[in-house]
């Protein structure tokens, strides 16, 4: 079987759905009973961004500007940060002890970011590889779904200490002010990647520019959050 006919069937949007299906059922079985693995999340979350991100584009993207791209995008990476979330919530059910060691290592860490700057440099550099035609959606993938399931185990937490109104503020963090803009961004660093991959220049840098303006503007807004709201993790 040539690598055209396999490029071709996995082009076809009922292929893709079938696989996003089965990736999914085959996570959740070994995430109940092996818990977490790192790189089997990663290559379901990475091969589902790379599935879906480009479903609802339907033209050729020179045919549309950014925002338009950029928006119908969105929609997939806030579906991909909620599968990672959700697989959280299922890992952290089944293997909470251990959850929360992973909650409490990566916080830590977390910490060191508590600067506006520091957040964007970071969000920057995911934003960078999502830039990369072909494999930045897939690397993304793996950043977002990762980030959806470290939510997950928090949001379980939340539900074990009782602090119900913290766990929906937490179950809304796409949606919030921040996260609408930084999940946004992604949109057009991988908009721009797909402009780059039809040679259209001018919209990839300008997608690019956008991008960046977004998340300096979410890095802010992150911060002035974290300093009004507790969550209770």
């Amino acid at each position: 079987m040539s690598i055209k006919i396999l490029r071709e069937v996995f082009a076809e949007k009922r292929t893709r759905f079938l696989l996003c299906l089965l990736l999914i059922f085959v996570l959740m079985i070994t995430t109940y009973y092996l818990g977490y693995n790192l790189v089997a999340n990663s290559i379901v979350y990475g091969t589902l961004m790379i599935s879906t991100y480009n479903v609802l584009i339907r033209k050729p993207v020179k045919d549309y500007k950014p925002p338009y791209i950029s928006i119908r995008i969105w929609i997939p990476i806030v579906f991909l940060m909620y599968i990672g979330m959700f697989f959280g919530l299922l890992y952290s059910t089944f293997h909470y002890t251990q959850s929360i060691k992973v909650l409490e290592e990566v916080g830590k860490e977390i910490i060191k970011l508590k600067s506006p700057e520091k957040i964007f440099l970071f969000n920057l550099v995911r934003g960078i590889f999502a830039v990369i035609p072909y494999i930045g959606p897939f690397i993304i993938g793996i950043a977002l779904g990762n980030s959806g399931f470290l939510i997950g185990i928090a949001l379980k937490k939340l539900l074990v200490l009782e602090y119900y109104k913290d766990f929906v503020i937490t179950l809304l963090i796409p949606f919030h002010p921040y996260g609408f803009l930084e999940l946004l961004s992604y949109g057009f660093f991988l908009t721009a990647s797909l402009y780059i991959r039809s040679k259209h220049w001018k919209y990839s840098m300008l997608s690019i520019a956008a991008a960046i303006v977004l998340l300096f503007i979410a890095a802010h807004l992150e911060i002035w959050e974290m300093e009004v709201y507790s969550y209770g993790v």
